[in-house]
């Protein structure tokens, strides 16, 4: 961030914490000072601080992904696991008999699920990686966005272009799995953002159903993620030329299996 956004960012940044009549707007107006470079290094950074207790006996997988997998996972399938932190999932669908890689912006993640897989004796391949620019040297029967990982993707375009990569490398038959959480309102202090966003000419386009917000005493480290209102999930599916094979609502979780069109 150039020191001219910097310093407009910690002005809004800390008269919104002053004000709590206005808060969010004003943590808007300094998210909308962002460009897309730093929104992707806050959100990293963020995944970087993420307390982790996880341990390897902790290795398992929430009812609602459990369900999941087991209706569209099959025990030969080659699976890349996006966003597989240190290695919750990533163990616990290997011991399902699965084979695995994974996929994580932070290194330090990945240094610990290496060390998780060697201490399980497992083979797969974690690498330190954004799936948007990641070299992908082979085809995957199924791709796994772990855990809302898809929603924590900033803009629409971009998810459809990374659906669309996937796309290309998915065996015959391939999968792609993604989970959400649904929305039913605008969340219209994201309009702040987009707007400032606009009169400073930022290459982040900030979009209804974003969700940000500072996490620690400045915005160095950001939570983001994207809600998704009705259609929308379905709305990139088609875009990056997939069809949605199953939509499981689960606790307020909403799961989908997507496909390449049937050639029948």
């Amino acid at each position: 961030m150039t020191a001219g956004r910097q310093r407009a960012f910690a002005a809004l940044y800390y008269a919104a914490r002053g004000l709590e009549s206005a808060p969010a707007g004003l943590y808007h107006a300094a998210a909308g000072l962002m460009t897309h470079a730093d929104l992707h290094a806050a959100i990293t950074e963020e995944w970087r601080r993420f307390p982790s207790s996880e341990e390897p006996s902790d290795a398992s997988l929430f009812d609602w992904e459990k369900a999941f997998y087991e209706r569209f996972l099959e025990r030969t399938d080659k699976i890349l696991l996006v966003g597989c932190g240190t290695g919750r999932d990533l163990i616990a669908l290997l011991q399902c008999g699965h084979r695995v890689d994974g996929v994580d912006l932070v290194r330090e993640a990945v240094v610990r699920a290496r060390q998780r897989l060697a201490e399980h004796k497992f083979e797969g391949s974690v690498w330190v990686g954004d799936i948007e620019t990641i070299e992908l040297v082979e085809r995957y029967d199924v791709f796994v966005f772990s855990w809302f990982c898809y929603a924590y993707i900033p803009e629409s375009a971009r998810r459809v272009r990374i659906l669309k990569r996937l796309a290309e490398h998915l065996a015959p038959e391939g999968r792609i799995l993604i989970s959400y959480v649904p929305t039913d309102k605008a969340r219209r202090a994201i309009r702040v953002a987009r707007l400032v966003a606009r009169l400073t000419r930022s290459d982040w386009r900030p979009e209804l159903g974003d969700s940000v917000a500072a996490t620690g005493d400045s915005m160095s480290s950001v939570s983001f993620q994207h809600f998704f209102r009705t259609g929308d999930a379905e709305a990139e599916a088609a875009a990056a030329g997939l069809r949605v094979l199953a939509q499981v609502p689960s606790d307020q979780v909403i799961t989908m299996a997507l496909a390449k069109p049937s050639l029948g």
